[in-house]
Formats: C-alpha cells, sequence, structure tokens
C-alpha cells in the first residue's frame, strides 16, 4: 500500500553510483550482472544476485558506448577514436583486442555473440566474434541512432535520427523494410 509511510521505504539496490550521469547500461543474458558505463570515465559491473560491486574501471578518456558478449567475458567499449574489446574476469578488464574506428555511438553484439554491430557516421560493421574481421556493412542516409538484434539474430532494426526505422540482413546488408516512427 503505497498510502503505508512503514511499508514505503525505498533500498538502494547498488551502492557506489557514478559520479554523473550514466552513458548506457548493459546487462549479460547469460550471467546475473550488468554494465554501467558513466561519464565520470567509468565502468561498473554489478552482481544482480549479491547486489555488489564485482568491479570499477576507470578510462583516461572518455567512453561514447558499449556491449556485452552474451557469455560475459567480453566487453566492447567506443570511444573517439578507438574501439577497445576487453576480457573480464571477477577482478580485472584486460584489453584483448582494438581497432581505430571513430565516434561510434552504438555497439551491439548479436544474441548468439557471433557477430559485433559497429555504427558509426552512416555506416554499420559487421565483424565476427571469433577474429573480429569485418565481413560486411550497411550504409545508410542518416546517422544510426539505435541498433537491436532480433532474438534469433536472422535480422536487426536500426533507428536513425529522423525516427526511420529499418530492418536489415545483416549477412548481406540488404535492407528488408522500412517505416517511420510516429510519436502518439
Amino acid at each position: 500500500d503505497y498510502r503505508n509511510k512503514e511499508a514505503s521505504i525505498f533500498t538502494n539496490a547498488l551502492d557506489g553510483a557514478h559520479h554523473g550521469s550514466i552513458i548506457k547500461i548493459a546487462i549479460c543474458i547469460r550471467k546475473p550482472i550488468l554494465f554501467t558505463l558513466g561519464i565520470d570515465r567509468s565502468i561498473k559491473i554489478w552482481n544482480l544476485q549479491t547486489n555488489n560491486q564485482e568491479l570499477n574501471h576507470q578510462f583516461e578518456i572518455e567512453p561514447l558506448s558499449l556491449s556485452v558478449h552474451p557469455s560475459g567475458i567480453f566487453v566492447c567499449i567506443s570511444f573517439r577514436t578507438i574501439i577497445q574489446i576487453y576480457n573480464y574476469t571477477i577482478d580485472s578488464l584486460t584489453l584483448f583486442k582494438q581497432f581505430e574506428i571513430s565516434n561510434s555511438q552504438s555497439i551491439e553484439y548479436s544474441y548468439q555473440g557471433h557477430i559485433l554491430s559497429i555504427s558509426y557516421d552512416y555506416i554499420i560493421q559487421f565483424h565476427h566474434h571469433y577474429d573480429y574481421n569485418k565481413y560486411t556493412y550497411i550504409r545508410a542516409n542518416d546517422k544510426f541512432r539505435l541498433i537491436r538484434w532480433a532474438r534469433d539474430d536472422s535480422f536487426i532494426i536500426t533507428v536513425d535520427f529522423d525516427e526511420l526505422v529499418i530492418r536489415w540482413d545483416p549477412y548481406t546488408g540488404q535492407r528488408l523494410s522500412q517505416m517511420i516512427w510516429l510519436y502518439v
């Protein structure tokens, strides 16, 4: 009952918050861990079963976005001039792979984890997870604001800044359908 003051006690689920706003939140689909990326140049990794912070890692440069591999072992973080992929263990983040792509605002692992999509400017690149080599790309008329994979990884949905929603085949780069998102 919301009117009962004794029953309306809130507790913090996760202590040790960021100093400033959170840029991106990602949750691992196979493990109970949550990743938060803050404007304070830090990534915090939380255990959702114990409500404890497992790791707090500080970066020297400001991050833009992140995506977590479904296994929870790999974390991809974009910065202004580079993309970095880290191995995550319970007590550290270790740089695994790095490549130069500028201003990537949206990165997303597929649900199975075999593909990493990276958007920058008017392009989305698709990279195989096992070697991170690019195998195809998509070019559009506007910058991408959001990328989401279908649960079976058969297509992706993108939203651009003009609210154009497009469904793509990530294996061929073909546009499958599109619609304008209208707010009601």
